[in-house]
């Protein structure tokens, strides 16, 4: 179902069996950095590399989900670097200390995601559209709810710990940990208002017309992150809605002066990309024949150019609408047929423009030619959904991130929780306050 890689974090994972062979709980402030143990650097799925393609798992009630399988192989990885540290730990002295409880929540898995992310979100804009929808759909129904004062005190105690999560969260990219300080000042804001308020009907409204007035956009989509978690009850069922038919569907009868009012209505932005500009042409696309991933050149300066990929959207949608014009000159009643007769290479991007002038997202609404693109902003979308958090940017093109840290264990998945809340509530992990107190003499 899924081939995964992954490597230890040779640090974290070295100093956790030297400290727990020498009957100490390990210093928790090494996962403040690095919150794992192993960091997977990839996770496939879905049909690739002759594996079962996710049409066979439709069906299946545990994986029918996206990325169900790959998430699930992930977490099972956490585990199996907790017991494995402990293990060697133990091969080096009978008496080592096993990791505490809360410690082994702590730990998360790693990820290392590059440009092979990229093409997904590009490829798969129903999929996409349907997360974004259902994503909305959970904040609209939170919004709407009237406020108590159990849901406001609960809102303040999820932004203090998210206010601390962040504050422990020492990455080494100096620009996001500049948005981390102002997203940690912002919360705090906020957190200080929702003290002096009272409960009121409209008040997750009040908030977030305020954020959207007044901070940054980091700010404003982490509020909505914790008003979605305030009402699991009115959310979770939006998850058995994650999956979509993402098949494009030609219309061949449309009038064309029709397709072409769909792009100047619902792709307008694809219009406005100067495409004589150097910048605005600045990468291509193109895929290593070595590591059969995506890669970005410079167009005119780096080789490869006859190979490009057609990842960038807006350029092939404009080259189209120019075309349609040259078209309807010749013949104003002509169909979408007719155009695609004379120019059947573009029947993939017709389809898509058809498609997509229906779904209210989906789009990356960039062009991913231009030279200020920067790949990560596309990688951490698809994270996000996935549970991504510590977002540790190495560049442009790649991003380190954790899964699952605070998690529940496997042996707790297995056994009844006391509090089914409790249980479920791990997101924005904060270090356990004696992690690295000694448990074994």
């Amino acid at each position: 179902l899924v081939i995964s890689r992954a490597n230890r974090s040779v640090r974290n994972f070295s100093a956790f069996v030297e400290q727990l062979s020498d009957g100490q709980q390990p210093d928790d402030s090494l996962l403040k950095t690095a919150g794992y143990l192993y960091r997977t650097t990839a996770v496939y799925g879905n049909g690739k590399f002759g594996i079962a393609d996710y049409t066979r798992l439709k069906q299946n009630p545990d994986f029918r989900q996206p990325f169900s399988a790959q998430m699930t192989a992930v977490y099972v990885l956490r585990q199996f670097s907790i017991d494995q540290v402990e293990h060697i730990a133990r091969q080096k002295n009978p008496a080592a200390a096993p990791l505490s409880e809360d410690l082994k929540r702590y730990v998360g898995i790693g990820n290392s995601t590059g440009l092979g992310m990229a093409p997904f979100l590009i490829n798969h804009p129903l999929l996409i559209n349907q997360w974004i929808h259902m994503r909305e759909t959970a904040l609209s129904l939170v919004k709407q709810e009237a406020a108590d004062d159990e849901a406001q005190h609960r809102l303040r105690v999820l932004m203090q710990r998210a206010i601390k999560s962040l504050e422990e969260c020492d990455i080494e990219n100096a620009e996001q940990r500049a948005t981390n300080e102002e997203v940690v000042n912002e919360l705090s804001m906020a957190a200080a208002w929702l003290d002096q308020v009272t409960a009121e009907v409209d008040l997750w409204l009040q908030l977030t017309d305020w954020a959207e007035a007044a901070f940054t956009v980091e700010t404003q989509e982490l509020i909505n992150t914790l008003l979605i978690e305030l009402y699991p009850d009115h959310t979770d069922g939006l998850e058995d809605f994650m999956a979509a038919e993402e098949s494009m569907d030609l219309v061949p009868d449309m009038p064309l002066i029709q397709l072409k009012q769909l792009i100047e209505t619902h792709l307008d932005w694809a219009l406005q990309v100067d495409l004589n500009s150097s910048d605005e042409c600045y990468w291509f696309w193109y895929r290593s024949i070595e590591k059969e991933e995506p890669r970005l050149g410079i167009r005119g300066v780096d080789e490869g150019q006859e190979k490009e990929l057609s990842l960038a959207i807006g350029p092939r949608v404009q080259r189209v609408h120019n075309n349609l014009d040259a078209h309807l000159e010749k013949d104003a009643t002509a169909l979408t047929i007719d155009y695609l007769m004379a120019n059947p290479r573009d029947s993939d991007i017709v389809r898509r423009i058809q498609t997509m002038a229906g779904s209210a997202y989906g789009e990356i609404r960039a062009n991913l030619w231009h030279r200020d693109m920067k790949p990560m902003h596309l990688l951490r979308t698809k994270l996000s959904f996935l549970g991504a958090q510590r977002f540790d940017p190495r560049g442009d093109r790649w991003v380190r991130v954790t899964f699952f840290q605070g998690a529940p264990l496997v042996s707790e998945l297995n056994a009844e929780p006391v509090d089914l809340l409790d249980f479920d509530d791990w997101s924005f992990a904060v270090a356990p306050q004696n992690g690295s107190q000694p448990t074994a003499s």
